[in-house]
């Protein structure tokens, strides 16, 4: 029962540092991603939504739509409209 308990604990421990990532549109129109840091606890850390921008976005980049404490709309880089070249 103690392991039980103790699993349970570190499982929700685990999730309520997660990242979570929806698809949305942002204000100009364009497919985005919303962002929420810090899983369940919203503790106002976005270095997690920048590592998930990073993943969802890989080599093209993104563009900060807007941030809030624990949260941010994103949209990837377009190269062809964007002016972004391969390096």
């Amino acid at each position: 029962m103690k392991n039980f308990i103790f699993l349970s604990a570190l499982l929700a421990l685990v999730t309520g540092c997660s990242t979570t990532a929806d698809p949305t549109y942002t204000a100009s129109g364009k497919a985005g991603y919303r962002l929420i840091c810090g899983g369940i606890f919203g503790n106002g850390d976005l270095g997690g939504c920048y590592e998930k921008a990073g993943q969802l976005c890989s080599a093209q980049g993104y563009r900060i739509q807007q941030t809030s404490v624990s949260s941010m709309i994103i949209e990837c880089r377009d190269a062809e409209t964007d002016g972004v070249k391969d390096q």
